[in-house]
């Protein structure tokens, strides 16, 4: 814009013409060009005349100073809007065309040329702070923000941290503190490695697997193991006996009943029992049977170990059929020869033993067996076998064979008891069958008359005349039982 004096008669007074700092008015040529003397400074160290954007025809209607092109506007100008005639708007009656002023932005058309008249914020440009045009400032988004560090900083390893500075921007450093970083990859504290159950993550070794350490601490339930596949597996739990197990393994000894195992208990710092019967005992819970009495532990009922134990105990000869007379006849036993003599019982109670008179030949010590049985002798029809035992024969006198068990005998009952060889067995023919024994009899025939003397060689027979053996006979009133050692 030119700061001339010849000006309309009405002037406006615009933000513009302030801006091109112009000092005074100078007069412009009739033609409406400026002389080159007095052309006004575009601000930059340049004249009007000299610069090729100005041109002095009036008939090109077009007149553009220096400042014009390409030029943006100074901060002062920009939105800055005079009065409603002079916003981005200068026309005159000679202009034909566009004139554009110093400090014009858009663009300004005479009315009468084009009949538009667009002003700065029609033409659809702005200054630096106007929608649409970027200035100086950078408004690039950040790439985090502290409210948003966790979603967008993470970068899915565990041993880093993850945070957001100053300028938006993510940072990871690394932190190893409680972790492990093995093969490049991080894992927790105490981890187990997958490809193996027997190695963990050690924080304090970080850059290493650590072996995993299998055991319990417990003794009692065997040194541990560690599977690849599976980790930790129990070992063989100690076999203790009668003893139980403690931080130490095994005791040897105990002070009460609950150091003791196996329904056993504890006595005299031993673990033992419960017990058997006929052990010794101080309560009823050291027994099985859970029956103690007199120290002795048994079925029920009152205990012992032996006959006499039992109260009320008598042993008494029932039968005899005895001479203290010299000895002369006999029957002899060897090979399948058998001798035999029956009894009447004459009281009831338990046969514990009988004793017969008998003599070994040639041996010294020759085996017979004795057996009993009930009847009148082994072939009758009510003969049953009761019991028997070996016994060893020296030389001749009477012989004890005590049974192992007590024979419960009633009043008037017969039985009979046998002797014989027993079967060779493992010995040769010829010497086995030198094995000979003598049952000697009573001098006076028929001299027991509860029941007879027999012998078989291949039947049973009586011998005529009769002579019964010489034996006895012991019936007691009560016996202890060997096997459950209760009194009976």
């Amino acid at each position: 814009m030119n700061c001339s004096s010849n000006f309309p008669k009405v002037i406006l007074v615009s933000v513009a013409l302030l801006a091109l700092g112009c000092s005074e008015f100078k007069e412009s040529n009739p033609d409406g060009s400026s002389t080159g003397e007095d052309a006004i400074s575009d601000g930059n160290g340049t004249t009007g005349d000299d610069d090729s954007g100005t041109t002095g025809d009036d008939d090109s209607g077009t007149t553009t100073s220096d400042e014009d092109v390409g030029t943006t506007t100074s901060d002062e100008d920009v939105g800055t809007t005079t009065s409603d005639e002079d916003v981005g708007t200068t026309t005159s009656d000679e202009d034909v065309g566009t004139t554009t002023s110093d400090g014009d932005v858009g663009t300004t058309t005479s009315d009468e040329d084009v009949g538009t008249t667009t002003s700065d914020e029609d033409a659809g440009t702005t200054g630096d702070e106007d929608a649409g045009t970027t200035g100086d400032e950078d408004t690039t988004a950040p790439e985090c923000t502290p409210e948003n560090v966790v979603t967008n900083c993470d970068d899915g390893n565990n041993c880093t941290n993850d945070t957001c500075n100053q300028a938006g921007e993510c940072t990871h450093i690394e932190d190893l503190l409680g972790k492990c970083k093995i093969d490049n990859i991080c894992y927790g504290n105490n981890q187990i490695n997958p490809e193996s159950q027997c190695k963990y993550c050690d924080a304090s070794s970080p850059l290493m697997w650590s072996p995993v350490e299998c055991n319990d601490n417990d003794p009692c339930n065997g040194e541990e193991t560690c599977e690849t596949a599976t980790g930790c597996a129990a070992g063989t739990p100690l076999d203790c006996g009668i003893y139980t197990c403690d931080s130490n393994g095994c005791l040897t000894s105990c002070s009460n009943d609950s150091e003791c195992s196996n329904d056993t208990v504890c006595m005299n710092n031993e673990c033992a029992g419960p017990q058997s019967n006929g052990s010794e005992c101080s309560g009823n819970g050291d027994c099985l049977s859970e029956h103690c009495k007199n120290n002795v532990c048994c079925a029920s009922g009152e205990c012992c170990q032996e006959d006499i134990d039992c109260s009320g105990y008598s042993l008494s000869i029932d039968q005899a059929n005895d001479y203290l007379g010299t000895k002369s006849g006999y029957h002899e036993m060897s090979g399948m020869k058998l001798v035999a003599q029956s009894f009447t019982v004459g009281e009831s109670g338990y046969l514990n033993k009988v004793a017969i008179y008998l003599a070994g030949i040639k041996f010294s010590s020759t085996p017979v067996k004795v057996m009993l049985y009930t009847g009148e002798f082994p072939g009758a029809a009510d003969s049953v076998f009761v019991t028997s035992k070996q016994i060893s024969v020296t030389s001749t006198k009477y012989h004890d064979v005590v049974w192992s068990a007590p024979v419960e005998v009633l009043q008037g009952q017969q039985y009979t008891i046998v002797a014989k060889i027993p079967e060779c067995v493992g010995g040769k023919l010829e010497f086995c069958l030198d094995y000979k024994a003598r049952w000697y009899n009573h001098p006076t025939t028929n001299s027991y008359s509860g029941g007879g003397a027999y012998f078989k060689d291949s039947t049973w027979k009586s011998p005529f005349p009769q002579t019964d053996r010489l034996f006895k006979t012991w019936v007691q009133s009560k016996f202890c039982g060997s096997a459950d050692f209760k009194c009976y």
